[in-house]
């Protein structure tokens, strides 16, 4: 008697034989395309702990030999053993990333950071959850403005990257911190205006971000004889890079690298 088949491969081939179905002939790109996805899922499996294993695996040697090449550059003095909260998070976080290695560097950074007493308080755990809810644009983009902010303030923290002004005369505004945003996006390559409103209000959600505003109503004095003194007001908005997103950054850039890419 033929063994039955497995509920996966079962499930494999009503999946394959519906995108048969539905792009018609099985050679064609968009099967091709369907065809390697599926192979993607079954063959980490169904279970987040297999996808995860599956991701571990991919990384495992990378991630010793980053923890291996830190550890020789860290005094004896100064090596320490992580958290296991910590430990837990990054590596998890290497591995559901393997795949991006922008964000998997992130990850691998907070882990080395906090196996060095030096830098160990630099890494918050809420860094390690926030890093699963960013993409990897918007981590590059987060890294380019800080960078912004520093050159053009002196680094001084909490002042903005970008301003926002509306008057109450004829062309006394500015541009608006969205537009600002997305064109400083589309300066560094990401030419996406509605994905940037996206990675703006996610980085405003996550509180690495943040928009202030004030308002101010000036007395402005006549200029001439029979001409009225006016009142003028202005609307302000400023988008800044807050203390937990410098903080943030702080822990994830190797030290002596840029903030941007």
């Amino acid at each position: 008697m033929a063994d039955e088949p497995s509920p996966v491969s079962a499930f494999s081939g009503a999946l394959t034989k519906l995108a048969s179905e539905l792009y018609g002939d099985i050679g064609s790109p968009a099967a091709k395309h369907v065809g390697s996805a599926l192979e993607t899922v079954f063959k980490v499996g169904l279970s987040p702990i297999k996808l995860l294993d599956w991701g571990y695996e991919q990384t495992k040697d990378w991630l010793a030999e980053k923890v291996s090449s830190r550890l020789a550059s860290t005094p004896a003095e100064h090596r320490i053993a992580p958290s296991y909260a910590v430990v837990v998070s990054a590596i998890s976080g290497v591995a559901a990333t393997h795949d991006a290695p922008e964000m998997r560097e992130l990850f691998a950074e907070l882990l080395l950071k906090a196996m060095d007493a030096r830098t160990a308080k630099m890494v918050h755990p809420a860094y390690l959850t926030l890093l699963s809810q960013l993409s990897a644009p918007e981590a590059l983009v987060l890294m380019s403005l800080k960078r912004v902010a520093d050159r053009n303030l002196q680094h001084r923290q909490g002042d903005s990257v970008f301003m926002e002004r509306r008057g109450s005369h004829v062309g006394d505004s500015t541009d608006t911190l969205e537009m600002q945003f997305a064109a400083h996006c589309a300066s560094i390559g990401f030419d996406e205006s509605t994905t940037a409103q996206v990675w703006l209000d996610n980085l405003e959600r996550l509180a690495l971000l943040k928009v202030d505003r004030h308002s101010d109503l000036n007395l402005v004095a006549a200029e001439r004889e029979r001409v009225k003194a006016s009142l003028q007001h202005a609307e302000y908005r400023y988008l800044y890079v807050t203390g937990f997103g410098e903080g943030f950054l702080a822990a994830c850039t190797p030290a002596g690298a840029s903030n941007a890419p």
